[in-house]
């Protein structure tokens, strides 16, 4: 179980010790820094280590989001948070690619619908998050961030995943009139 206070993110966990025979749990407290990208520093931190899995966060917010953040503290993710000022800028840029740190606002229009964008996951660690988005209550709108998509905006994302959804569905309605 964890909550996020301020700019810290406490776990709480419980470990499990035998000692000549008898099991206990014994609780342990973790503290975790989660590191602030709208700023200067946070920015520069990323990218000085981009290897490091990074989950970006567009309008996730309340109890699910809360629980998205904490299940990603806890394996390890950076998370960073897309500003709604900041939804017009690469996806390079936000994933923290130097090749995109110089890169200016594309043309976009918001929009208020959840999504998470993934970058540098392993197969492993992605299908073990997108377990606990499930758990969380889930997301309709994921991406991974690729060499095809970095120069995109989030916005063309969003246009991008909504066709997609758009033509799976219309496929789904084709199979179920014809079956």
């Amino acid at each position: 179980f964890s909550y996020i206070r301020g700019s810290f993110v406490t776990v709480h966990f419980y470990w499990t010790c035998s000692n000549t025979g008898i099991s206990f749990l014994l609780p342990v407290w973790r503290k975790y820094a989660i590191l602030d990208l709208s700023t200067e520093k946070g920015a520069s931190s990323l990218m000085k280590h981009p290897i490091r899995a990074t989950v970006l966060c567009c309008n996730l917010s309340g109890a699910k989001g809360d629980q998205i953040k904490a299940a990603a503290v806890r394996r390890g993710l950076r998370i960073r948070t897309i500003l709604p000022e900041e939804l017009t800028l690469p996806l390079g840029r936000l994933a923290g690619l130097p090749e995109y740190a110089e890169a200016g606002p594309l043309d976009g229009t918001p929009f208020q619908e959840e999504m998470l964008i993934f970058h540098q996951f392993t197969e492993p660690l992605l299908d073990a998050f997108l377990a606990d988005i499930r758990r969380a209550g889930g997301v309709q709108l994921k991406a991974v961030v690729t060499p095809t998509n970095a120069s995109w905006n989030v916005c063309a994302l969003y246009r991008e995943l909504e066709a997609e959804r758009a033509a799976i569905a219309q496929q789904r309605r084709a199979y179920t009139e014809n079956a």
